[in-house]
């Protein structure tokens, strides 16, 4: 855990350093004529999940008579973006170990591990298993359905099937 924190907390401090004096006032009088912002590249410390989100999430784990003033959904969000920016830090340190490139669940799961969030291994298993039998069924009702299509089709080419405009399933055309 301490490896991993004191890789992150330089980036990590110079990211918040960083906002803080962006979103403190400048000393400077205000120019005349107000200039277009610059765009600049998002760093990866600007994540942030949807406030409304965070706040859905903070009010349906706390009871009903406890409420999060802004600055708290804020903070929030903050911790929330950091703590995925630290997952996803780690986890890239396994799949670097084992000579990938891409991050499997398995690396984030290893990530979780180490980190010693060990109680939230079990229930992303079960999400993950979900999510697997979830994908299984979908390409299985595609592949029925195409299927389905390819023997549809294969009717009306040898002149059975339903005429859909009137329900007409001998496969004559009718007579205007």
């Amino acid at each position: 855990l301490s490896t991993h924190l004191r890789n992150l907390w330089p980036f990590l401090s110079r990211a918040m350093s960083q906002e803080v004096a962006e979103a403190a006032p400048s000393s400077a009088a205000a120019p005349a004529k107000p200039e277009a912002k610059e765009k600049k590249a998002p760093s990866s410390y600007d994540f942030e999940p949807p406030l409304a989100t965070v706040r859905k999430i903070a009010k349906a784990s706390l009871p009903t008579h406890v409420k999060m003033g802004s600055d708290s959904v804020q903070a929030c969000a903050k911790a929330a973006g950091i703590f995925v920016h630290y997952l996803t830090s780690c986890a890239n340190d396994f799949c670097k170990e084992n000579k990938r490139t891409t991050l499997s669940a398995e690396d984030v799961i290893d990530a979780l591990r180490e980190l010693e969030f060990d109680d939230l291994i079990e229930p992303l298993k079960a999400f993950l298993e979900q999510q697997k039998v979830a994908r299984a069924e979908k390409a299985a009702s595609k592949k029925a359905a195409a299927a389905a299509d390819a023997k549809g089709g294969e009717a009306a080419a040898n002149g059975h099937g339903e005429d859909k405009a009137n329900g007409d399933v001998s496969g004559d055309k009718p007579v205007d």
